[in-house]
């Protein structure tokens, strides 16, 4: 348990300063999916979209509530456990085992509620596997659309 508030407010500027990375990120691999459906719109060749869908196991622990007066993190008394984090689109949710929803955070619309729960329940390990899964995903992506735009070269040399 986060027992005073300054330590609380710092993990929430760290969180916060996450948030601005992840939503670059997201912004940059929504700009990328939105290129690579611009050319598989060729029909040069036939694949599936690739999805931006990101799960990232977690060390158990259980879920912590924010309470606000005086500010700090406790326990939940239902004592849910968290084992993982979903990251979709601009949804991010906390999963039981059982991928139960434990809690969705809108990413477009961050409230200081929503940023004091995430800062009560995520570790700074956490934050950087989310971002270097995103990152992947993104090399990936920009690898695949870098062969498309091969692709579509040669079909037009060969159609001209």
């Amino acid at each position: 348990m986060i027992g005073m508030s300054g330590d609380l407010t710092d993990k929430c500027k760290s969180v916060a300063n996450w948030l601005t990375t992840l939503a670059k990120l997201v912004d940059e691999a929504n700009s990328v999916v939105e290129e690579f459906n611009k050319l598989l719109r060729h029909k040069v060749i036939s694949i599936n979209p690739v999805p931006f869908d990101i799960i990232i196991p977690i060390e158990p622990r259980v879920f912590k509530n924010v309470v606000p007066h005086p500010l700090r993190c406790e326990e939940s008394d239902s004592k849910i456990e968290i084992s993982k984090i979903y990251v979709g689109g601009h949804n991010f949710i906390l999963q039981e085992e059982g991928n139960v929803r434990v809690v969705a955070i809108d990413l477009e619309f961050i409230t200081l509620k929503s940023l004091l729960t995430l800062a009560c329940n995520l570790e700074e390990k956490d934050l950087n596997a989310i971002i270097e899964a995103i990152r992947d995903k993104n090399r990936v992506v920009r690898e695949d659309i870098a062969k498309l735009k091969e692709l579509v070269a040669y079909a037009k040399i060969i159609l001209s």
